[in-house]
């Protein structure tokens, strides 16, 4: 019995080096993430219970020419979870670089600030870094 035990446990490792060398192959294969900057966002007062439409436009930049969605989360002052909002890019199919123009409609019925971080995703599934901004409701 005191044989086996080394032996368990050198193809025990064995299995966990080719597991971490299988991973590192797989994220190779998925191509990089995205990238994002530049954001510019308006307005950036909202007045307490009127909906209003914000209007972003930030850059992007992505060597597979695969970003195809956005997401947009909100967390506003009060603390209560809001789903996180998603949809596709139009138009960027193809593209290594270029500039999203996207719109928001919030309708914030508390005062306070309304933090929001954008990020873009392409189709291997690769998130960007995130753009982050306040809206203030009062």
């Amino acid at each position: 019995m005191r044989t086996r035990y080394p032996l368990l446990l050198a193809l025990g490792l064995a299995v966990l080096m080719l597991g971490v060398a299988c991973g590192d192959e797989d994220e190779e294969s998925s191509g990089t993430a995205p990238a994002i900057d530049s954001l510019v966002y308006a307005p950036d007062t909202l007045t307490v219970g009127t909906a209003s439409v914000i209007e972003a436009t930030f850059n992007f930049a992505d060597p597979e020419g695969d970003v195809d969605m956005f997401v947009i989360e909100v967390n506003p002052p009060d603390g209560v979870v809001v789903p996180a909002i998603q949809g596709a890019t139009a138009g960027t199919s193809g593209l290594t670089a270029g500039a999203l123009s996207l719109m928001l409609a919030l309708n914030p019925p508390v005062a306070g600030n309304y933090d929001f971080t954008i990020t873009v995703m392409d189709s291997a599934g690769n998130t960007s870094n995130g753009l982050s901004g306040t809206l203030t409701a009062q």
